[in-house]
């Protein structure tokens, strides 16, 4: 078509002197409407120069990328932009920095007590109760024995408890409503729980969070008040001290 085009023009009186720049433009066009295509879909890669700027510890970020990442809930940003707080205020380099903020978390750890108290009452409760459940439902001589102290329902026939199938039938009858009342007052309670959470009311884990927080901030008034309390409560219940820099990579 564009051949066509350009030989029609070059046919007509008076324009047979334009017959190369009409030509060649016209051709050219077509070529750079070919090709841009392709250029689009031609594959970059990382060329090695690029890759060895590549930072790999958190250190190695600027100001700005750590702000974007601890506002978003990252501890290791939090720990690096606290690092960058001290160096700013004591006026030291990195590594006497990052000591200092191991002791901040050594410190943080000392009141994990009461914030993870309930944690580990409720797993405990909640094996114990799980693994007693089965023996007190369908072992018969423990529920004979829970019976006898507890109970003191009537006993059925020795043939009606042959099978633990049976057995668990004539035990549900006083395990029911104890599983069951178990069962709602968890359903309840998460249910208030997930209420709470609705409306920015702190559950108890958070709440402590806080406190924790505010505890660090009143001992170090030096710092930041907020980078302190954004690394309080963000640090992992089980923290790693360290004194390397890959402690906060």
């Amino acid at each position: 078509m564009l051949r066509l085009s350009a030989m029609k023009i070059a046919r007509q009186p008076g324009l047979r002197s334009l017959q190369p720049s009409v030509a060649g433009a016209m051709a050219l066009r077509g070529l750079s409407t070919s090709a841009s295509p392709m250029s689009q879909n031609v594959v970059r890669y990382p060329t090695l120069d690029e890759v060895r700027k590549m930072p790999t510890c958190f250190f190695e970020l600027p100001s700005e990328t750590l702000f974007l990442m601890a506002e978003s809930g990252s501890y290791q940003a939090c720990e690096e932009r606290l690092i960058r707080d001290v160096m700013r205020v004591d006026g030291v380099e990195w590594p006497e920095a990052n000591k200092v903020v191991h002791k901040m978390a050594a410190a943080n750890d000392k009141m994990l007590g009461k914030t993870i108290l309930p944690h580990k009452l409720g797993i405990s409760t909640a094996v114990v109760s799980g693994i007693v459940s089965i023996p007190l439902i369908f072992h018969l001589p423990t529920v004979e024995l829970f019976n006898r102290h507890f109970v003191t329902s009537d006993v059925p026939e020795p043939k009606d408890l042959e099978t633990f199938w049976e057995i668990g039938a004539w035990s549900w009858n006083w395990m029911e409503p104890v599983l069951g009342t178990a069962s709602f007052v968890l359903l309840t309670m998460q249910f208030t729980r997930n209420l709470m959470v609705s409306i920015d009311m702190q559950p108890w884990t958070s709440r402590m969070r806080s406190y924790r927080a505010d505890q660090l901030a009143a001992k170090y008034p030096q710092y930041n008040r907020n980078i302190l309390r954004d690394f309080v409560k963000t640090a992992p219940f089980a923290q790693r001290l360290g004194g390397t820099p890959e402690a906060s990579s």
